[in-house]
């Protein structure tokens, strides 16, 4: 797994979660800017863990 590339995807998951709080927050949880933002977050996460299984799928075979 890339370094620069996985801290900079924890990098905008923390943003996004910061943000996600915030806005759920002002908005309360259930409203559909909120909901996007939770999708959103969600597919950094997907990115993140997908990342992780190709790095370990390179070490395994190395």
């Amino acid at each position: 797994m890339s370094g620069g590339r996985v801290m900079n995807i924890i990098k905008l998951i923390e943003k996004a979660r910061g943000e996600l709080v915030e806005l759920g927050m002002k908005k309360g949880f259930q409203h559909p800017q909120v909901i996007k933002k939770s999708q959103m977050l969600d597919e950094l996460i997907n990115q993140y863990y997908r990342l992780a299984q190709r790095s370990t799928r390179v070490k395994a075979v190395s």
